[in-house]
């Protein structure tokens, strides 16, 4: 269980070339509880602001029979985000375009489906920053988004706002990392 923070970050730096660290990561593989606690993407060295995703808690419960089907199933599944910062950079590269290219060509290789009964989105903060003017350019703002849906089967589907959309490759690693990887790691 110790190894679970390692695992986590290189996975996710290895499917989409962004940098991430998390705080914590608890996985109870008898009762399908999970919490993940603090998980933050950094952008690549091109872009002049690092931070890309902050991710306060991925949390839920996975039915553990599932995870040797073909469609892992979660009975319950919050998302909190602290904010997601979108970076354009001096040569008019996007971070978000970036990052979904990446994962597009990652998922090439094959993803499980899923069943999430009951999701809980909430986030914060949208932060844009335009490093390709003379002069950088930075906006915030105060989403407070929170929704609940009942039984997504698509990542596309949690991200149905403008402002959301940009989440949606992020949470598609998670997808494929959670039921794969760390299930097989425990």
């Amino acid at each position: 269980m110790l190894l679970l923070p390692f695992v986590v970050t290189a996975r996710i730096r290895e499917r989409t070339g962004f940098e991430a660290t998390v705080q914590r990561v608890v996985v109870n593989p008898l009762s399908g509880e999970f919490d993940v606690r603090g998980l933050v993407l950094r952008n690549p060295a091109e872009f002049p602001v690092r931070e890309f995703v902050e991710l306060k808690t991925v949390r839920g419960h996975v039915r553990v029979r599932s995870l040797w089907s073909e469609r892992t199933e979660f009975d319950a599944m919050t998302i909190e985000v602290g904010a997601i910062t979108l970076v354009k950079a001096p040569n008019g590269a996007i971070n978000a375009e970036v990052f979904e290219r990446n994962v597009a060509a990652d998922a090439r290789k094959g993803q499980r489906a899923f069943l999430v009964h009951e999701l809980r989105l909430r986030v914060e903060r949208l932060i844009v920053v335009d490093h390709s003017g003379r002069q950088p350019a930075r906006e915030e703002r105060a989403l407070a988004v929170e929704q609940v849906q009942r039984d997504v089967t698509n990542v596309g589907e949690m991200f149905t706002s403008a402002a959301l959309r940009p989440l949606a490759p992020v949470v598609d690693v998670l997808f494929r990392l959670v039921p794969g990887e760390l299930g097989v790691s425990l």
